[in-house]
């Protein structure tokens, strides 16, 4: 069987025949059937009607919308940047909502009890100046990456989607922290070097209380490392919410993202509510994202070897009907 936009062809005997030509060919078999079986009829009169009821019958046939189980043409898997906007705005939006407020309200609880001034302050760097920085170079890299080869290699449109699905998540992710890092203009921390960015004029401080409204490039909120990381991890475990065998790889997914969290921490690289912020709208932008491609993947399979109501002229044996399919 091969398929395509508006012609399905069914292979038969190496030649490709249109499907929408099978009621011509058996037209000519019929008349066929009937010129061959015409001299051992001895009832010209029956002869006469069964041309009559066979005549009216391929005329039905020619008219009737004919579907031998063939499949509905197949759907190409979206590529990243299907439905972008829409899940951009959709991700904000409704339930949403309240992830992205949770972010805001988490920080502003943080900042105020003084949960963030008190984890800066303290000695921690557990996981080593090397896991650290390892982490804030690959940090967005090392999700979208092994993701955006899967797409490109595979023809499994399973695999497409859910690949597909991490890609325009952490795209997405990537962009939204971004802009708000601009608008927010957190300080970066002060850890007297030059981590935060080298010769580039950012703003550098000690007080968890300093923002700098768009005058602070790539400021530190919210944690976009942990945002993208988040959003990958929520887009796989959205995709296959329903196959009980993916939940053992959501936690290492998971657990991969809250360790990439836990380095901008230990370094002094974030404050913790920039993570926790992070972890909160990365989570909001994958899951939508996931839940997304999914339906578009599960749209695609509803239709796949879908049956219509088909009506078939049958002669065997010297007798002659017809077969009617309805599937159920």
């Amino acid at each position: 069987m091969r398929t395509g936009f508006g012609k399905t062809e069914r292979i038969i005997g190496g030649h490709s025949m249109s499907l929408q030509r099978i009621p011509l060919v058996l037209t000519v078999l019929i008349l066929a059937a009937c010129g061959n079986n015409a001299n051992t009829i001895a009832d010209h009169g029956a002869m006469k009607r069964m041309k009559k009821y066979l005549l009216t019958a391929i005329l039905l046939a020619q008219l009737i919308p004919w579907n031998l189980s063939a499949e509905e043409p197949v759907k190409p898997s979206p590529s990243p940047v299907t439905g972008f906007l829409t899940n951009t705005i959709n991700s904000h939006i409704g339930k949403n909502a309240f992830w992205h407020l949770g972010a805001v309200g988490a920080t502003a609880l943080m900042i105020a009890t003084p949960i963030d001034q008190n984890i800066v302050d303290t000695d921690k760097n557990y996981l080593g100046d090397a896991f650290d920085t390892g982490a804030l170079l690959v940090g967005n890299v090392w999700h979208i990456l092994p993701a955006a080869i899967v797409y490109w290699a595979t023809d499994t449109p399973e695999y497409k989607y859910a690949s597909g699905a991490v890609v325009q998540a952490v795209g997405i992710s990537f962009l939204v922290t971004t802009t708000e890092k601009f608008v927010f203009g957190r300080a970066f921390i002060d850890r007297g070097d030059d981590h935060a960015g080298g010769n580039f004029p950012l703003r550098k401080s000690r007080d968890a209380h300093d923002f700098y409204p768009f005058q602070n490039i790539g400021g530190l909120w919210p944690s976009g490392h942990t945002a993208t990381a988040f959003a990958a991890a929520s887009a796989l475990t959205a995709f296959y919410k329903d196959d009980p065998s993916f939940r053992e790889f959501a936690v290492l997914t998971y657990a991969a993202a809250a360790l990439m969290g836990y380095a901008m921490i230990d370094g002094n690289i974030h404050w913790a509510s920039d993570v926790v912020a992070g972890v909160l709208i990365g989570h909001a932008i994958g899951w939508t994202v996931g839940t997304d491609f999914r339906s578009r993947y599960g749209g695609r399979n509803a239709t796949q070897g879908k049956e219509r109501p088909s009506f078939i002229p049958v002669i065997a044996n010297g007798s002659y009907g017809f077969q009617m399919r309805v599937p159920y």
